[in-house]
């Protein structure tokens, strides 16, 4: 179990970071080396668009894996 609890915090941080980025189109992270180019390539309302789908698919695979492992149902007995 606590190798998927680490697997669905990730992808729920990442996700929530990736979102953020989307939302604020932050200079530092869309000016580094990795996303320029892809702000080259698609100008950078496209690239934010980009960047929130990301985030919003890594915060619905976290969710997805949540439940397909009864992380609920795991953590009412551990704690409950």
């Amino acid at each position: 179990m606590g190798v998927h609890i680490f697997t669905i915090i990730l992808f729920f941080v990442v996700g929530f970071f990736c979102v953020l980025v989307g939302l604020f189109g932050w200079k530092w992270f869309l000016q580094s080396r990795n996303a320029s180019m892809m702000l080259r390539l698609f100008g950078p309302k496209l690239v934010r668009v980009v960047y929130g789908v990301i985030g919003l698919s890594l915060i619905a695979m976290s969710i997805v894996i949540s439940r397909s492992v009864g992380l609920g149902d795991y953590l009412m007995a551990k704690f409950c």
